[in-house]
């Protein structure tokens, strides 16, 4: 063979072998593969069993407290004020003495007065006695009983007076003002003191007006102070109509107050029964949104594949909360969630979760 061909053949021969070599490479690379895919593991979660069971739906509304009753006294004689026996921000009883204006002539008066009612009382009864026996003409009967009714009435203006010298509290309460001193004058109407009643205690809210139907008058309440503290009362007063800026209406709960140590004024919220339904308790770890954004949990349906259900939050607490839209059973995906998709088969775990780590 002429040696400028051997060359050229040697690198086709070459070049053979190496495609051939490569095409065998990939027909025995492709069912390895293959036989990867079918291995494949189904992805394991790990699951609860969940029973929806009975919960009273709460309408939580913002409000405060208030007192229940607030008067603030006022003088009705005019006169010096001689003494205030009721110290500011002092427990007072109904008839308790706050302010005591001066005497003055007002006694001097009175004295008067019960010297003419009794001599009136005797000039009626003398003339009475005479017409009796017919020597007293009617019209002198009528005058001295005029009289006597004149002198009466005198009388009881003059006890009135001396009485309202001393402005008493209409209700066991609070001192909550004091705008006077020893020594000021009081005219006709002046304020003596402010009172207010704070047992009860009255919390206060506006109810939307889609949900004021649901409110009743009567039912027991829960409620919260920003304070912390917890509540119950009972609801005394649904407002008949709305307020024209907020349309919504006013319901008032009252709550016992008997050691007055909720203040009025303070923030709080009223817990309104509404009605109850049946409902899961998780926890909100094992919440998930879809790819629309929906807030939901996954489960797994008998087939053994995930399913998504949207779900609304109805009640929350410090142990999880209570939710709506599953069937009253479901398997419930606590952990894995994130990973798997609807549809998807997978492997569930059913071991009870032992420590707040795992619930997430």
């Amino acid at each position: 063979m002429n040696e400028k061909y051997v060359v050229p053949l040697v690198i086709l021969i070459a070049a053979l072998l190496w495609l051939f070599s490569g095409q065998n490479q990939n027909s025995q690379a492709q069912p390895i593969a293959d036989s990867g895919a079918q291995s494949r593991t189904t992805t394991q979660v790990r699951a609860i069993e969940s029973v929806a069971s009975q919960r009273d739906i709460e309408l939580i509304v913002r409000g405060k407290t208030e007192e229940n009753r607030r008067v603030l006294v006022r003088a009705e004689v005019s006169g010096k004020i001689v003494s205030l026996p009721a110290a500011k921000g002092t427990s007072v009883q109904t008839g308790e003495l706050l302010c005591e204006i001066a005497v003055d002539s007002r006694d001097v008066a009175l004295s008067e007065a019960k010297a003419r009612t009794h001599q009136a009382t005797l000039e009626f009864n003398g003339i009475k006695n005479l017409e009796k026996k017919g020597l007293q003409a009617q019209t002198n009967v009528a005058k001295a009983k005029a009289s006597l009714e004149s002198a009466r009435t005198a009388l009881s203006r003059a006890q009135l007076a001396l009485a309202n010298t001393q402005l008493r509290s209409p209700f066991s309460g609070i001192v909550e003002e004091l705008p006077v001193e020893v020594g000021d004058y009081l005219r006709i109407g002046d304020a003596c003191a402010l009172i207010i009643d704070t047992d009860p205690m009255v919390l206060t809210g506006q109810v939307a007006e889609k949900d004021i139907a649901n409110v009743t008058l009567g039912k027991a309440v829960g409620g919260r102070l920003i304070t912390g503290e917890v509540l119950t009362g009972v609801i005394d007063y649904i407002s008949q109509s709305a307020s024209e800026s907020t349309r919504s209406y006013r319901v008032e709960a009252l709550v016992a107050n008997p050691s007055r140590t909720i203040r009025a004024g303070i923030t709080s919220e009223l817990l309104l029964p509404i009605g109850g339904q049946l409902a899961h308790h998780i926890s909100p770890a094992y919440l998930v949104l879809n790819d629309s954004g929906s807030m939901g949990v996954k489960t797994v349906n008998e087939q053994q594949r995930v399913e998504f259900h949207p779900v609304q939050v109805i009640a929350e607490g410090i142990d999880g909360i209570w939710v709506t839209g599953l069937e009253q059973y479901a398997t419930v995906i606590v952990v894995g969630q994130e990973v798997v998709f609807a549809g998807e088969p997978v492997n569930v775990d059913l071991t009870p979760l032992n420590s707040l780590s795992e619930k997430g």
